[in-house]
């Protein structure tokens, strides 16, 4: 019973392994009541009497895991941060995988800034500073299956508007907004208040028919307030 009561003090509110006499095994955070233990899982929570434990195994949780997983990833890894907004998911992690997923957003080629950019969920308020990395790439399948753009465009692809070349990554606030490039990067203040959208750059006679194939391209960004922006995954 000693020993026992030292495992719990040890790994109290930590998602434990614990096998009953019985042989069952029950997961959950245990607490030290005593002669009791309280086993607290995400449907309730069970009491049982010392007497009935036979092992206790200590395991983390869910989200102690994610911190761990959280502090591997270097700075700029957008592949790992979308790797661990889908590991949030599967684990129903919802607030950590919308914070992940707010830091890499897919801009997929069907995302003309023409016709349906695409809303990134993230609403950014005038004054904030804002800082975007894009990488990546789309097929370009009205020059060809071989041609390809990265952000920032190509001027063999025509020029959406003067400055900004067809296949080029483009933001905007709002869904009716004025287009701006962002190309591989962009630091700047916003200049108005609300959801930022993505899109990819296209001559307006393209765009009306047929619109390039993505590959998967990646971009993250920071706001001033620590949340994180992104498109192109």
């Amino acid at each position: 019973m000693g020993i026992l009561a030292l495992l719990l003090f040890a790994t109290a509110f930590r998602a434990d392994e614990v096998e009953l006499s019985s042989g069952t095994i029950v997961e959950g955070k245990v607490q030290d009541l005593g002669d009791s233990i309280k086993i607290v899982k995400s449907n309730g929570s069970a009491t049982y009497p010392k007497s009935m434990i036979r092992k206790i195994t200590p395991k983390k949780t869910v989200e102690e895991i994610y911190e761990e997983k959280s502090r591997e990833l270097q700075e700029g890894d957008l592949d790992g941060h979308l790797k661990l907004g889908r590991w949030c998911a599967e684990k129903k992690l919802q607030k950590e995988a919308v914070a992940e997923f707010r830091k890499v957003i897919e801009v997929q080629g069907n995302n003309l800034v023409m016709r349906s950019p695409l809303n990134s969920g993230i609403k950014v308020n005038k004054g904030d500073k804002i800082e975007i990395e894009a990488s990546g790439s789309v097929v370009m399948t009205p020059w060809g299956s071989d041609q390809v753009s990265g952000p920032e465009g190509s001027p063999n692809y025509g020029q959406y508007r003067p400055g900004i070349n067809g296949g080029a990554l483009c933001m905007r606030y709002g869904a009716s907004g004025q287009d701006e490039l962002i190309g591989r990067g962009k630091k700047f203040t916003a200049t108005k208040s609300g959801t930022i959208y993505f899109g990819v750059a296209m001559q307006q006679n393209f765009a009306g028919t047929s619109s390039p194939a993505a590959t998967r391209s990646k971009c993250g960004s920071a706001r001033s307030d620590g949340r994180g922006l992104s498109p192109w995954a």
